[in-house]
Formats: C-alpha cells, structure tokens, sequence
C-alpha cells in the first residue's frame, strides 16, 4: 500500500510528510535480479531462479559487479557478456 501525504484542513498538501519509506519491500528473485548488472548473467541467474535451484547459483552469478579481470576474461568468451558490466 503506497502512502500518499496527508492533506492538511484546507485541503492542500502537508509538505513536510515524510514516509516510512519510498520502497516496498521486495521478493528475493526482485532483489537478486536489480543488483546484477551484467544483462547476460542476469539472464542466467533468472534461469536458476525460475528453476527454484537457488543452491545452484553460482559466486559469478551472485555478484553484482565482477573484477576488471573476470570482465576481461569473460567477455573474450563472447562480446555479449560485457553488456552491462
């Protein structure tokens, strides 16, 4: 449920209402997915989570970022790997 401001007597907005929070809390698949930043791993993490097999997911997959290195290594497998990295 979102929280609007509340309005004050006059009907105008209370501007200095602030919320809890401006996120609601997410699902582990939603969390897991928005941290990768590479769009071909994300990919392959999808595959395992739509699977259910989250004991599968491997340490490459699970980073949201990978080394200088692991991003040169990778992406002379195939350019594609480096979309997003």
């Amino acid at each position: 449920m979102k929280s609007s401001p509340p309005l004050s007597r006059s009907g105008a907005a209370d501007l200095g209402f602030r919320p809890k929070s401006y996120f609601w809390p997410l699902g582990l698949e939603t969390h897991l997915l928005s941290r990768i930043k590479g769009a071909e791993r994300r990919v392959a993490l999808k595959a395992i989570l739509d699977h259910g097999r989250l004991e599968d997911i491997p340490d490459l997959l699970a980073r949201s970022a990978l080394s200088d290195g692991e991003r040169e290594t990778i992406g002379c497998i195939h350019p594609a790997f480096m979309g997003g990295e």
